[in-house]
Order: structure tokens, then C-alpha cells, then sequence
């Protein structure tokens, strides 16, 4: 079925937001159901095991709250949506890691 054009507006959109904030969409699409408490996993149609090693790094990025926000204020999701929460212990060790390695 082809996209409405406000759906691919939308689409747009959200490429866009992921691009300001170096979000990988698919780590956001992977990421945003598990911000609902009643969401345990996420199931994907992946074909291929690159498509699986893919999927696993999606997981492992850190998204910004700032990101979330972003879409909401933006109303690429709705305001009262629930969103994976900042692991603040990860962000600090991924930063000293960063540092170390430069």
C-alpha cells in the first residue's frame, strides 16, 4: 500500500529528528515500544544476519531524552507517550570510555 502524503511527511520528519540528534532510526524504532512498561520485547522481521547484527547495535545505542522530547514537541509521537528511560550509570561509563580512547 503507498503512504498518504502526511504519512510520508511524517516519515520525513522523523528522518530528520534522527539525523539532528545522531539517532540511527532504526535504534529509535527498535527503542520507542520498550518505554511502555508493559512491553517486554520487540518482535522484527529480520532476514538476514546482517539484519540481526544490525538490530542488536540498535539496541545498544543511547538515545537521548532530548530526542523524545523532540518528537513530542514536534508531534511525531504523542505527548503522553512513553519512552525508553536515560540509563544516566551507562551514559557517564560510555563518556570515560570515549575519553580514553581519544
Amino acid at each position: 500500500k503507498d503512504l498518504s502524503w502526511s504519512d510520508r511527511q511524517k516519515a520525513r520528519a522523523l528522518r530528520q529528528a534522527a539525523d539532528k540528534f545522531g539517532v540511527p532510526l532504526t535504534a529509535a524504532a527498535l527503542q520507542f515500544p520498550l518505554g511502555h512498561p508493559a512491553v517486554v520485547s520487540v518482535v522484527t522481521g529480520l532476514q538476514s544476519e546482517a539484519e540481526v547484527h544490525s538490530a542488536v547495535a540498535g539496541m545498544d545505542v543511547q538515545i537521548s531524552p532530548m530526542f523524545w522530547e523532540h518528537l513530542k514537541g514536534e508531534g511525531l509521537i504523542r505527548e503522553d507517550a512513553m519512552v525508553p528511560a536515560w540509563d544516566e550509570d551507562r551514559a557517564e561509563a560510555d563518556a570515560a570510555a570515549a575519553g580514553a580512547a581519544g
